[in-house]
């Protein structure tokens, strides 16, 4: 399986963890749009991490640098594309936890447990 298909199906499961099971588009936004949120947005820094070595810390965090399977592919062969939406549409959690992600993995814990706080329960 090739770094695209991997990362297509990572993305695909953490959608159908939450129940969308639409189909998306390798430039689909995910985080900017709503369709995925601040855990979702770990769940993607943490996967990069483990799978691909990509160093959360040295990102200086850019959510649309995670927003597809595009600016993934992007992050992972080292360049950077032009992201699909410009809008902060961050919550407050969201917006704490990107400064926290650039700090280093403590912070990234915290930011963790602060996002589990802020999901809806039920």
């Amino acid at each position: 399986m090739d770094d695209r298909e991997e990362i297509r199906k990572f993305l695909k499961e953490l959608l159908l963890q939450k129940g969308d099971k639409q189909p998306f588009t390798d430039d689909a936004s995910l985080l900017v749009s709503g369709l995925l949120v601040s855990v979702g947005a770990v769940e993607i820094v943490i996967f990069l991490e483990e799978k691909f070595g990509v160093n959360s810390s040295d990102l200086g965090f850019d959510q649309t640098l995670i927003d597809s399977v595009d600016a993934i592919e992007s992050l992972i062969q080292g360049k950077k594309i032009t992201p699909a939406f410009s809008q902060d549409h961050t919550t407050g959690c969201e917006t704490m936890g990107m400064h926290w992600i650039a700090g280093g993995q403590t912070r990234f814990e915290l930011f963790l447990e602060c996002c589990r706080a802020s999901q809806p329960s039920g």
